[in-house]
């Protein structure tokens, strides 16, 4: 023996067979760890690229390109489905619509955002902007004729009834003081709307109509700022239908809840001044709801 140590050719398969097996869950660590880095990277270049795309839709909107700002966030939305910018984006379709005067649009796509994300961030604000793109539908007084109070009142009604579930559903949000402003607004264009109508009726001797209108209105609308004058139309009816008792109490309601109206001085005067002189008349059997009179109820009279 020259003192050498020689390992024979199995024992050496066997050395490295061993060598492979610890070696194995380090090198599974690292092709775990690569697998791992890829995959935050792939997120991360996901995120950034769905973010890039919706600050372009943002800034074709603050550059007036409507349609351009909606084929952007459409193609973020099909590219990107699974971001949270592609959720945003169904928002600035909306609002894209809303700042191009689509208002009839924005509607639709703010009730669609808010049906399919009922919990979302952006709901309230969605909710928000119905009412307010149907406020924006209002008939407005650039020097229309007739004025807006004589056209077709739907779009106001919308208006009401969609800012009062605002209000009822979010109470605290920070749009809710102007949407109690907003909504006074669209109430009292409504009773303007409601007393031009009446108006209409008495000229043509349909008082019983008048007398329905505004009740209807009042029970309606109750605190509305035209109240006043609501009453002092129910009290003229009356008295032109020959129905001084009824006319009567009118004016004590009238009294009773406006007392320093300018309308109670007038009904005054009517009620002292009142001659039988006007056509006899039976005097109007109230409905016991606050249904409006159909074309037919009103034909009859």
């Amino acid at each position: 023996m020259n003192g050498s140590y020689k390992v024979s050719p199995t024992k050496k398969l066997m050395m490295l067979a061993g060598l492979m097996v610890l070696m194995a869950p380090w090198m599974m660590g690292a092709d775990g760890v690569c697998a791992s880095l890829r995959a935050r990277t792939g997120q991360v270049n996901y995120a950034k690229s769905a973010k890039k795309l919706f600050a372009q839709g943002e800034g074709q909107i603050k550059a007036g390109n409507f349609s351009v700002a909606r084929k952007i966030f459409q193609r973020l939305k099909t590219k990107y489905p699974f971001s949270g910018f592609a959720t945003l984006a169904e928002v600035s379709i909306a609002n894209s619509y809303f700042k191009g005067g689509q208002y009839l649009q924005a509607v639709d796509a703010y009730k669609l955002f808010s049906k399919l994300h009922p919990s979302h961030r952006k709901t309230p604000y969605c909710i928000y902007q119905i009412a307010f793109s149907y406020y924006k539908l209002r008939p407005w007084n650039w020097f229309l004729v007739p004025s807006p109070h004589e056209k077709d009142a739907s779009t106001t009604k919308q208006a009401i009834a969609a800012f009062k579930t605002f209000m009822v559903r979010y109470p605290k949000h920070k749009k809710f003081a102007e949407a109690k402003k907003l909504l006074d607004n669209c109430t009292r264009e409504l009773v303007k709307h409601e007393i031009y109508v009446a108006r209409f009726y008495a000229k043509r001797g349909k008082y019983r109509s008048v007398v329905w209108r505004m009740e209807h209105v009042l029970k309606k609308y109750p605190d509305n700022s035209l109240a006043d004058e609501a009453r002092f139309k129910i009290v003229d009816a009356y008295l032109r239908l020959q129905d001084k008792k009824h006319a009567q109490i009118a004016f004590n309601t009238l009294l009773k809840k406006h007392p320093k109206s300018r309308y109670v001085v007038r009904a005054r005067r009517k009620l002292k001044g009142w001659t039988k002189t006007a056509k006899a008349a039976p005097a109007p059997k109230l409905p016991s709801t606050t249904t409006v009179p159909t074309k037919k109820d009103i034909q009859k009279q």
